[in-house]
């Protein structure tokens, strides 16, 4: 997102952490109150562990803040700063899912695992949003928990009846949809091992991040 105006400063710079914030995530700071040391706790209690691990490529994530604005950070190299944080303020829920959908895709071939969690982070954060840009009902909703997205049958239905859309008609995505989040059930909430004892290999995994950041994908396309 570009900022504009002229009356505006450069972007804030902090020296001590090499981070950069943009106009736009500058006014939504202000308006939400929060300062330097806000961001930089969010970021750090953001996957950049794994980032490290597998080169800059991979540090492009969005994160939320307390008041449900999203941010998003990316490493970017400066001629005068040298390496540095950039940090930018999105609005638009496709923007923050098409982000955070590409960093689970790159994320696969390092742990898939992890890209099956962010996959399903990406999708429930992306029905959060969109649901929530539709007026101050929904924001209300969205933001004292009155409704949740992680019940897959709740979202379609929430889908069909506000959207006038089906996320169920492509029977191919929706049951890969239905297996993505149960297995992400087990990998959260069971470390991986199934009821009957037997675990998720690495191979399964895999193969299912795969099929489920292209389901998801075009799940989401499919919502206008």
């Amino acid at each position: 997102m570009e900022d504009s105006g002229s009356d505006l400063p450069s972007p804030e710079f902090n020296k001590e952490h090499k981070i950069v914030i943009s106009h736009s995530a500058q006014r939504m700071m202000q308006d939400e109150g929060l300062t330097v040391s806000d961001i930089i706790e969010l970021i750090s209690f953001s996957p950049v562990d794994i980032s490290e691990r597998m080169g800059d490529n991979l540090f492009r994530f969005a994160f939320r803040t307390k008041g449900n604005h999203v941010l998003f950070a990316e490493i970017r190299e400066d001629n005068e700063i040298g390496r540095m944080v950039y940090v930018s303020y999105i609005e638009d829920p496709r923007e923050v899912f098409n982000i955070n959908i590409e960093r689970a895709r790159r994320l696969i071939r390092y742990d898939s695992a992890a890209a099956i969690i962010l996959a399903v982070s990406a999708f429930e954060a992306f029905c959060s949003d969109r649901f929530a840009s539709l007026g101050e009902l929904e924001k209300y909703l969205i933001e004292f928990r009155r409704i949740s997205f992680q019940q897959l049958e709740t979202v379609r239905d929430i889908f069909r009846i506000r959207f006038s859309v089906d996320i169920a008609s492509n029977t191919i995505c929706w049951n890969v949809l239905r297996e993505t989040f149960s297995i992400r059930h087990i990998l959260v909430h069971r470390g991986g091992v199934r009821k009957d004892g037997s675990l998720i290999r690495e191979a399964e995994a895999e193969a299912l991040a795969i099929r489920a950041v292209k389901a998801i994908t075009a799940v989401v396309e499919s919502v206008p």
